[in-house]
């Protein structure tokens, strides 16, 4: 699941949010600008991550998914250069 963070909690530390949940509020205030610069990111990994196009695809990653004990696939563990 991909997350946001919109604000600091009462301890000054990040309070994320599942992406859709963003999705859901830039678009019911038409903000195409912000929709695009929140998806991009995503939109540039699927292109070189399997697993993320995947995610992508399915919308699992603007949600929260049920995981299996050693199941987690922690991307960034795969070492992309997508940015050099």
């Amino acid at each position: 699941m991909a997350t946001y963070v919109s604000e600091l909690n009462a301890q000054d530390t990040p309070k994320y949010h599942p992406l859709g949940q963003a999705l859901e509020q830039l678009y019911s205030e038409k903000n195409k600008p912000e929709l695009i610069h929140l998806l991009s990111p995503l939109s540039l990994a699927s292109q070189y991550s399997p697993v993320i196009k995947e995610l992508i695809a399915s919308d699992d990653i603007y949600h929260p998914l049920a995981q299996l004990k050693g199941s987690v696939t922690n991307v960034s563990d795969s070492h992309l250069a997508i940015a050099e």
